[in-house]
């Protein structure tokens, strides 16, 4: 196999993290020349003062490994080169990189020549294609490792509460709307109204590490709304569903957070990929707008398999409301071709109960072409939290899907919880899940959950529901849990602990460790998140973590100050070098 030159070069930049794009499954063998973007970093969003790389980083390790045929290994190497980082230069030559495709570029570097220890900066690229005899430019950014990296969004794009996050096919994300302002009661200053909910919407684009807004904005102001990418054969979109304009935080000892349904917003959206624009989602055949059936705020909704999506909950909470029982799907093939929510009559899925307020995850695509998701909590104190549905295999003749509920005990009344898939773990007959926090309901009380669970779901939607022992890190809501591509392991971060108004939740982890989950804070040392409560996180394509808005406390949503815009390279991704 033809060996050529690998060609780095060191693009000064501003703020910036990093990620990687899809590979060309068509792409011949041969050379590449890459460039890497590396991060000017001064400071991180809580304002410790972070180093200048160029001026730090004296030693850069690049990894380059790939499918190996005749082991059947997934990731072996197939380059390895250290290099000297001199100051002002902006080319490194590497030798002797083998062609090929579904390639995985890792730079690591270190202040000191020590490849016994941690890097102290991280980037990487997955499915990476070195193409024959010709030079390809690769944009890389690299980021902090076990640190978390702030990153400067545009001035319009102020700090905010409750957006929406949705990464796009290309790797890129798209961030929307959220509340940029809490107003004090000036008759009652226990009571605060968040409002001031965003137009503007933003896509933040990991290979260059710049924070772009989008041609217009978004066509109404929403926050606690659901966005979800819909990859059609003939173009690409992101629909935005429902949300709120105002939402109550009252600060008397009891669960702060409440909204209105007045205020709730029954309109949706689209996104055009093509244009980078938003648009009405247009009129009905008799000529109405097109929109829910009901306002939701705080919804589920979720793409399946079919690229049509499940939407659901939104109601007020813990409010008994039927309506909010009835699920929706929006159908790409409604209206002409044009899309639009399927008119299912009495015929539309029916949940066995709200789930206003609910956590979910996919539980799997089946070989039928069938989505299943997971609902878990959002209900009153009278109903079981869990239920499955499934998606119809007629659904496009207008025969709706089933919710399934699942008996899990006396887990009931759990609101704003976090659900999140540790499949990677164990066989694939069965599917397990990491539940971990929120506010349980019930005899007109919330407490806020100090407890985590292992969901396991059996083929036969057999459950069985464990409680995780040693839950130290637990109890909060309004926080994330974020998956990693390493089996196993999750990070989770923010969130309220109790009902003062001031996010102050320790960043966790958990792992499992001889299989047994597992909680442990941040090592003592490592960089703290600024914790907040109602921020959004995307898990990147390199094991990053995007994180996104949230607030500290009332006094931190001032309509005015940037927003928080972060990249977590956590401790516990696996490295190539100094393995």
């Amino acid at each position: 196999m033809e060996r050529r030159t690998f060609l780095v070069a060191f693009l000064l930049v501003g703020l910036a993290a990093c990620d990687h794009g899809p590979a060309d499954p068509g792409a011949e063998e041969g050379p590449v020349s890459m460039d890497f973007v590396v991060s000017a970093v001064t400071d991180n969003c809580s304002g410790n003062p972070g180093a200048d790389p160029t001026q730090a980083m004296n030693w850069l390790w690049v990894d380059v490994c790939g499918p190996d045929k005749e082991t059947g290994e997934a990731c072996a190497r197939k380059y390895r080169e250290q290099f000297a980082v001199v100051p002002g230069a902006n080319t490194v030559p590497a030798t002797d990189v083998p062609a090929g495709t579904h390639y995985e570029v890792e730079l690591t570097g270190f202040n000191v020549d020590d490849c016994a220890g941690k890097p102290d900066w991280y980037g990487k690229r997955r499915q990476v294609a070195v193409t024959q005899d010709q030079d390809n430019p690769i944009s890389l950014v690299m980021v902090r490792y076990g640190a978390f990296t702030c990153l400067t969004p545009p001035t319009s794009f102020t700090q905010r509460v409750f957006p929406a996050v949705v990464p796009l096919n290309d790797g890129k994300v798209l961030i929307t709307g959220g509340f940029t302002r809490a107003t004090v009661d000036p008759y009652d200053t226990s009571r605060i109204t968040l409002e001031s909910a965003s137009k503007v919407a933003v896509i933040y684009d990991p290979y260059t590490g710049v924070i772009t807004q989008t041609q217009n904005t978004m066509i109404e102001a929403r926050a606690g709304h659901a966005a979800v990418y819909v990859p059609l054969p003939d173009e690409e979109k992101v629909l935005i569903f429902g949300g709120t304009t105002k939402m109550t935080m009252t600060l008397d000892g009891t669960f702060p957070f409440s909204i209105d349904s007045a205020d709730s917003l029954n309109s949706y959206e689209v996104f055009d990929l093509k244009t980078q624009t938003f648009i009405p989602a247009g009129d009905d055949q008799e000529g109405h707008p097109k929109q829910m059936l009901l306002k939701r705020a705080f919804p589920t909704a979720v793409r399946l398999f079919d690229n049509s999506v499940l939407i659901a909950g939104g109601g007020e909470w813990p409010k008994d409301q039927d309506d909010y029982r009835r699920a929706e799907i929006w159908l790409p093939e409604e209206d002409m071709g044009k899309g639009g929510i399927q008119d299912l009559a009495a015929a539309s899925p029916w949940m066995m109960a709200q789930h206003n307020g609910a956590a979910w995850t996919k539980l799997e695509d089946t070989t039928d072409g069938l989505s299943r998701i997971l609902f878990l909590g959002g209900t009153t104190d009278e109903q079981n939290l869990l239920e499955v549905y499934t998606q119809s295999s007629r659904q496009k003749e207008g025969v709706s899907g089933t919710f399934l509920n699942l008996e899990t005990g006396d887990l009931k009344g759990l609101y704003f919880g976090s659900l999140t898939p540790m499949t990677s773990l164990i066989p694939t007959a069965q599917k397990k899940f990491v539940a971990i926090g929120g506010v349980t309901y019930g005899g007109g009380n919330y407490t806020v959950s100090d407890k985590a669970y292992i969901l396991t779901v059996e083929p036969g939607n057999i459950v069985k529901v464990s409680s995780i022992t040693d839950a130290k890190c637990a109890g909060r809501f309004f926080h994330t849990t974020s998956p990693s591509f390493v089996p196993g392991k999750a990070v989770v971060l923010g969130g309220f602990a109790d009902y003062q108004g001031v996010a102050g939740s320790e960043t966790c982890k958990i792992e499992f460790i001889e299989g047994q989950p597992q909680f442990s804070q941040l090592a003592a040392g490592q960089e703290p998140f600024v914790a907040r409560a109602g921020h959004r996180a995307q898990l990147l394509r390199d094991d990053t973590l995007l994180v996104v808005g949230g607030m500290v406390g009332k006094n931190t949503l001032s309509g005015d100050a940037a927003a928080m815009f972060e990249i977590y390279a956590h401790p516990w991704i696996p490295l190539q070098n100094c393995d």
